[in-house]
């Protein structure tokens, strides 16, 4: 195969890298269902320090008094609202925000024509939403938004934001959930050909108990998701940003939704449900999840999720003011309809253990606590909880705990004993860590060169990064023994190798190591580039590992492998964007020097469903864990290269799980 016909096909199209990340706007729009407050007075023109608005000329539009100078670190933006069709009697009202969720200026038009401008004043070096809502009649309670654009401005710079507004708005009615949750949720709209985690113009539609929304499209297709709404009673900066969001397609399945007249029905690929704490009408703010990792301060007037999820989830977690944190099983959660309600008084209280930790003694490295529940607490008895050194505070379950000192993931000494956790309560202590030592651990027979590459564990403990010159450091609590086990590892390289502590010289606080790495041969792979693109080799992880990925290398490796083992792995190669799985190989120390050259041939991806996204994975000798080649997010046809030993290929789609073909046949997905 030629290689400029490879680069060729290789360029073709963007690699799209998932589905877009959903970052909640700092200005969403206000409910549709309630009037818009007018703010004619109000101004963009920040003071000199930047930390709110200064007295500004009656209309934000208005030139600067004579002799006056523009406030340090203020730019001018010229905005423009083109209307299609006849001219015709409407209110045009403009607003400017930042991503602190609130306003920093807006201005209104009045009369009949096809264009309006103002001009706002807007601080510098920052996000700023710029967009407008349309008012027809010119007295109408509420304003109907149109698409809003984010800019960016450097100081003193003017810039032109032209927005537009079709001839009609267009109704965007939403179908599946009930009416007492749809009044609590907004439909989120952003172009699709966005790229991922950059902002775009985006739309925040508040529904009311019909699902229903008014506003302009913009040109082009858009990407829309459902989202719990922002309530009408927070402060600023109380969105809740971390909030998942479920995707929305139309009445034909499709996700790329084009601008239409009269009414657009939309729908969640699948059924939600919404939980709140309290009673209808008597909730209280709460953050809630399915996961005891979800970050406490994420507080949402609704928390919404996969009803499958909400359904299988033995355990529900949360925390509000006034109960405190919380743990609930889900058979206690009314489960009528999608709105669920938790009872507060069915909520198992957490109780709040604080630690005053003093600084760990010379030579320094961080001293951790862990909590193990020896009577009460019985689902928290399998897994010691770490506590939480960065704030003090800790929330655990009532019962009786035995807390343990822990450094670099290696247990110590008991810290404190019988330690009473009551629901409600707060148990506070102050203790101060045990004394360390730090060890240098010399690893015996050690190729140095190869030595940076490689980490040291002993029962639980870690190392102090890699060895240098064979030498590893280790702070510990005791000094190692005799016999002591654990391993070498090369965690980049994904693998890992017996170890075992054969001497120990105390007053020196050095002990020698021996380890089966020693006696590995270091095999070198270099791959070779079929069309000058960047090179990557992903190698599978030896068995044993506390992971399921592939080593994520470079296109020239040394791995170490025992006489009579294996690797296998792949090589990749981005070209323009665009990333091809181009060979297939296996090391072995029988051959420590290999190049891994790409060969196979073409055969193209076609896409005939709509879809959010497809991750492409390829299945290649039998033992080797399948490999991601790409992430595609639209139909379409794709290029696709079938490098020899490819057996199959996964097509992962979301909606609709995973479709798997021949690598000899056509791959069609329908």
């Amino acid at each position: 195969m030629a290689l400029a016909a490879l680069a060729v096909v290789l360029a073709v199209g963007v690699f799209a890298i998932g589905w877009w990340f959903y970052e909640p706007p700092p200005n969403p729009a206000p409910d549709q269902s309630a009037p818009v407050e007018e703010q004619p007075g109000q101004s963009g023109a920040f003071g000199a320090n930047g930390d709110g608005p200064v007295a500004a000329p009656e209309r934000a539009d208005q030139p600067l008094p004579s002799g006056a100078t523009e406030p340090v670190g203020t730019a001018a933006l010229d905005v423009r609202l083109h209307c299609q069709g006849t001219p015709r009697e409407r209110r045009v009202r403009f607003f400017l925000g930042t991503d602190h969720d609130y306003e920093l200026g807006s201005a209104s038009r009045s009369g009949a024509a096809v264009e309006y401008a103002t001009t706002l004043r807007a601080p510098v070096n920052e996000w700023l939403l710029v967009g407008a809502y349309v008012y027809e009649p010119a007295d109408a309670a509420s304003g109907v938004p149109v698409a809003p654009a984010w800019v960016r401005l450097t100081r003193g710079e003017q810039r032109r934001v032209d927005l537009q507004c079709g001839v009609q708005p267009i109704t965007i009615r939403v179908l599946g959930p009930s009416p007492e949750l749809l009044s609590r949720l907004a439909v989120l709209l952003r172009p699709a050909a966005d790229p991922p985690r950059l902002r775009g113009q985006q739309l925040v539609l508040g529904l009311d108990a019909k699902g229903r929304a008014a506003c302009y499209l913009p040109d082009g297709a858009m990407r829309g998701t459902l989202a719990v709404k922002k309530p009408t009673n927070a402060g600023r900066g109380v969105w809740p940003r971390y909030a998942a969001t479920f995707p929305l397609q139309d009445e034909h399945g499709a996700f790329d939704l084009q601008q239409t007249e009269g009414e657009l029905v939309l729908s969640p690929i699948e059924s939600l449900v919404g939980i709140a704490v309290g009673s209808p009408g008597h909730e209280q703010h709460a953050w809630l999840s399915l996961e005891a990792m979800r970050r406490p301060h994420e507080v949402e007037p609704l928390f919404l999720c996969r009803r499958a999820s909400a359904e299988s989830a033995e355990t529900l977690h949360g925390s509000t003011e006034q109960l405190g944190p919380f743990t609930m099983l889900m058979a206690n959660v009314r489960t009528s309809g999608d709105l669920w309600f938790v009872p507060p008084a069915a909520t198992n209280r957490l109780g709040t253990l604080v630690v005053h930790v003093a600084d760990a003694p010379e030579p320094g490295s961080v001293v951790d606590l862990l909590a193990e529940c020896i009577d009460g607490a019985r689902d928290q008895a399998r897994q010691p909880t770490k506590l939480d050194r960065a704030t003090g505070l800790s929330s655990l379950l009532p019962g009786t705990y035995r807390l343990l000192w822990e450094v670099n993931l290696g247990r110590g000494p008991v810290a404190a004993e019988a330690v009473v956790i009551t629901a409600g309560g707060i148990t506070e202590l102050t203790l101060s860590p045990p004394a360390l030592q730090r060890w240098t651990l010399q690893l015996r027979n050690v190729d140095t060169s190869r030595a940076e590459a490689l980490f040291l564990k002993l029962g639980t403990a870690y190392s102090l990064g890699a060895a240098r010159k064979g030498d590893f450091l280790m702070d510990r609590f005791e000094p190692p023994r005799v016999g002591e086990t654990g391993e070498v590892f090369a965690w980049v390289l994904k693998c890992s190798f017996p170890a075992r502590v054969v001497n120990v010289d105390a007053a020196a606080l050095r002990a020698e190591v021996t380890s089966t790495v020693t006696d590995a041969v270091w095999c070198h792979l270099r791959a070779q580039a079929m069309a000058g693109g960047r090179l990557g080799i992903r190698l599978q992880r030896t068995a044993g590992l506390d992971t399921t990925l592939p080593a994520f290398l470079d296109g020239d490796i040394h791995v170490p492998l025992m006489p009579g083992t294996t690797r296998n792995g792949c090589v990749l190669e981005t070209l323009e964007g665009r990333t091809q799985l181009v060979a297939w190989f296996q090391l072995s120390p029988e051959l420590p020097d290999q190049v891994a050259r790409g060969s196979g041939r073409w055969t193209t991806l076609r896409i005939e469903r709509p879809i959010l996204r497809a991750e492409v994975l390829a299945a290649g000798p039998p033992g080797v864990d399948a490999m991601s080649v790409y992430t595609i997010e639209k139909p379409g046809e794709y290029p696709l290269f079938v490098a020899d030993g490819t057996r199959t290929f996964h097509v992962d789609l979301q909606p609709g799980g995973r479709q798997t073909f021949d690598a000899t046949l056509p791959i069609v997905v329908r």
